[in-house]
């Protein structure tokens, strides 16, 4: 019982299917996890592994993000739909108003 997965887990699909279409995470985890093996079976100290794992899912990370980034600016949601007008700063084009100022600065009085 005790080695069993939380309700919420046994309920998810599991990390193979939700990154079926990305085999490149599956096998960087997989390598990951080979890694801290070794690392543990050659004497590393558990704080040792813990950095070393930090450090590689940071990279992982990066990598990830940074071509997930890419991939959804070059994706067709990045241009704007013709006809659609470039976001710019608006300039002032009416008249000023007539209504006193109410500024705190009152050198008048």
């Amino acid at each position: 019982m005790r080695n069993e997965p939380p309700k919420s887990a046994r309920q998810r699909p599991s990390l193979e299917q939700r990154f079926c279409d990305h085999p490149e995470v599956i096998a960087e985890l997989h390598g990951l996890r080979d890694e801290m093996e070794r690392a543990l079976a050659n004497g590393a100290l558990a704080h040792e592994v813990e950095e070393m794992l930090q450090k590689r899912m940071r990279e992982l990370g990066r990598r990830l993000l940074g071509g997930w980034a890419l991939d959804d600016q070059e994706g067709p949601g990045s241009q704007p739909p013709k006809g659609a007008s470039q976001h710019a700063k608006k300039n002032f084009a009416g008249k000023a108003s007539s209504a006193p100022s109410r500024s705190a600065n009152k050198s008048g009085d």
